[in-house]
């Protein structure tokens, strides 16, 4: 059943051909009120030991604060110096109890891809699970939990043109399984969205993105891009001017209509600095200096080349305010 023939269906039906637009089994989708709220259906059932690393997203972590107050122990991976869990790292940190290990595909703020292909092998013949939140590499890349070798694979629908507020578990029945009762109409709303999709240019994006980073550092040469070194989302750019901050670099580039953020969009108007940035070595004053340039189209060469020179200027005239 196409979104186009979902007048006469019922929610049970309507579901099902979600299901089949996300390329699952409906045994396999359960929905929730948002991708935290799938985050926290996967680890609500754990119990012994949990692996998981610090730079996770805040449901996530908060999520793991209440298994470990719940009695669980709780064990975050360090990462390496561009935020990756070392696969050989999580196979030595397993033990007989360990139940679940949880960790996200693509970092909402680097952009940075965790190794999850050899992760899950890392976790071949051990009775844990693997959890791995994908709401921000879905519009990229195969997310589906055989595609990545994942047990759950955490979704959000407006990350895929459907509507806000609707999370995705997809996998076998959650320890506590309970599901978001949709009507039809928002159902086939988020099929249509889904199947009208064009897949993103990932390869045009990404050189869009590297003409950016070149530039700025061309004329910014302290500046500091994190993750640099790891594989990344296509269109996410985490940078650091020394000596300047973040937040006023915002409202430097908003006058010339250049919209950045500081830190994740759901962190807005968090003061601290970006609990990603520290986990990867960053002192809280680099922390506090970044911005995060996120494209989602590819850009013209001139508009790349007015957003290094508006970025340039901003840092050299805060420079000089301080």
């Amino acid at each position: 059943m196409g979104a186009t023939a979902l007048g006469s269906a019922t929610p049970s039906e309507a579901r099902e051909a979600l299901a089949r637009a996300l390329g699952v089994a409906p045994t396999q989708l359960w929905l929730t009120p948002g991708g935290s709220a799938a985050n926290n259906l996967a680890l609500a059932g754990a119990r012994g030991h949990v692996l998981s690393q610090p730079s996770e997203h805040p449901s996530v972590l908060r999520a793991l604060e209440a298994l470990a107050a719940k009695g669980c122990e709780v064990e975050l991976l360090p990462l390496d110096g561009e935020g990756r869990v070392d696969p050989a790292g999580l196979r030595r940190a397993l033990r007989p109890e360990t139940s679940l290990v949880t960790i996200m595909h693509a970092n909402n703020e680097t952009g940075c891809l965790q190794p999850i292909a050899e992760l899950a092998r890392a976790l071949e013949g051990h009775r844990a699970r693997l959890h791995v939140d994908a709401v921000q590499s879905a519009p990229w890349f195969d997310v589906r939990p055989a595609a990545l070798g994942a047990t759950w694979v955490t979704l959000s629908l407006h990350k895929l043109g459907g509507p806000r507020g609707i999370g995705v578990l997809l996998g076998p029945p959650p320890p506590q399984a309970e599901e978001l009762a949709l009507g039809t109409d928002v159902l086939a709303g988020a099929i249509a969205a889904i199947a009208a999709r064009r897949p993103q240019a990932a390869a045009a994006v990404r050189a869009s993105r590297l003409r950016l980073e070149a530039g700025i550092l061309a004329r910014v040469p302290d500046a500091q891009i994190h993750a640099a070194g790891a594989e990344r989302l296509p269109g996410i750019v985490n940078i650091s001017a020394p000596g300047v901050s973040g937040d006023a670099l915002v409202l430097e580039l908003e006058r010339s209509e250049i919209a950045v953020a500081t830190g994740a969009a759901c962190a807005s108007g968090d003061p601290a600095p970006s609990h990603v940035l520290r986990a990867l070595g960053a002192t809280p004053e680099e922390a506090r200096a970044s911005v995060r340039f996120s494209l989602g189209e590819p850009m013209e060469p001139t508009q790349i080349e007015r957003v290094c020179a508006v970025y340039a200027r901003a840092v050299e005239r805060l420079r000089n305010l301080s």
